[in-house]
């Protein structure tokens, strides 16, 4: 150390106290002292500036060393405590360690006093600064968790208003009936969504746990076509399946819309400046997928993704878009992931992107028998 060792003594004998500082000194550690001899005056002591170590004698009059360990623990449970005993036993010094005491030293054989009053120091310093760095961590940790969750919440809103944001020039251009009502279901499923996201946020600030969650593909699907309606560029072919409700996968409605927009409009984006192209989405639960999964499919006739990008696709706050989040396709494969499912993507440069989400059937509960 750079400086003296404070040390607090708990020790009824001054004398003792001045022979074994003078130890101190031959072995070559500056230090300075407090001698505190009862219970009110080690609390009193532990109130003010801590010292850096404790030593203590394990037998004091009506003041034993395992109170004065206990006082320590409880008043600065990181300050080390050394015992220094004139007759301390193994059974004693062991369950001394137990209870909480960083070391040991007999009267008889004070050589090693200088040497585990400076490891206790080390170690408890060692102790404090791993805390310190993992309480940083922690922090760190918290932070870029709280960012993802903004960003992500910026994200998923944005997608939300981009269609919204489309529908004043549309209207302003043709003022008919048909357009109205089409407009208008593009506003009531932006508020559904947007209410289902905030809805989310609330609960997961509160920590509330969500119950196992189910969604009609046959609903998702249609309400993802509503949501991309005025987003679909000229010259894009837009194809989605035809397919019966009642087909359930085990992942949130909001969750899996979400997911549906987000690649979307990821393929209508890699599209952008292309004459003519084609956005297909397809269903399939063959037997490829084990009968207890279902696939969806958005396919497009983009640019592709290059090997380089491919690599680095879920890197969080990655984009290559102006203005992008990097977090669409990230947020996607984690929704994916904590639904039992998965997210593939398969790119050819210059030919276009498949996306796949593959997920678990949802389990019909079986009707409860009839009792007679």
């Amino acid at each position: 150390m750079d400086r003296a060792l404070r040390i607090l003594w708990v020790e009824d004998s001054a004398e003792d106290a001045e022979l074994f500082s003078s130890v101190l000194e031959d072995g070559g550690l500056a230090h300075t002292y407090e001698r505190v001899d009862d219970e009110a005056s080690l609390r009193a002591a532990l109130a003010g500036p801590l010292p850096d170590v404790v030593l203590a004698d394990s037998d004091l009059p009506g003041f034993s060393g395992e109170q004065a360990l206990r006082i320590v623990l409880e008043q600065a449970p990181r300050l080390p405590l050394v015992f220094l005993s004139g007759a301390m036993g193994e059974d004693a010094a062991v369950l001394a360690l137990q209870q909480g005491a960083t070391d040991y030293v007999l009267k008889q054989n004070p050589q090693r006093l200088c040497s585990a009053l400076q490891r206790a120091v080390r170690e408890a310093e060692a102790r404090a600064e791993r805390e310190r760095v993992e309480r940083e961590l922690l922090h760190a940790q918290r932070n870029e968790a709280l960012a993802l969750l903004v960003a992500g919440l910026s994200h998923d809103l944005r997608n939300v208003l981009q269609p919204l944001a489309l529908l004043p020039h549309l209207l302003r251009a043709k003022d008919d009936r048909a357009t109205a009502l089409r407009a208008a279901d593009v506003i009531e499923e932006a508020a559904r969504r947007g209410h289902d996201l905030a809805q989310a946020m609330v609960d997961y600030a509160r920590g509330r746990v969500q119950e196992p969650a189910q969604a009609d593909l046959a609903e998702v699907l249609g309400s993802v076509r509503i949501l991309l309606a005025g987003s679909v560029p000229r010259g894009v072919r837009l194809g989605f399946p035809t397919i019966e409700s009642g087909l359930r996968v085990a992942v949130g409605a909001t969750a899996l819309q979400q997911c549906l927009l987000n690649l979307c409009l990821n393929s209508l984006q890699a599209m952008e400046g292309q004459d003519a192209g084609s956005l297909s989405l397809a269903v399939d639960v063959s037997d490829d997928l084990a009968g207890d999964f279902a696939g969806i499919e958005v396919r497009d006739t983009g640019c592709g993704i290059p090997p380089e990008v491919m690599a680095r696709l879920f890197t969080p706050f990655f984009t290559t878009k102006a203005g992008g989040t990097g977090l669409g396709l990230l947020s996607c494969r984690r929704i994916m992931e904590s639904a039992g499912g998965r997210l593939d993507i398969d790119s050819v440069p210059g030919e276009g992107t498949t996306m796949r989400l593959v997920l678990p059937l949802a389990r019909v509960e079986a009707p409860a028998p009839a009792t007679a």
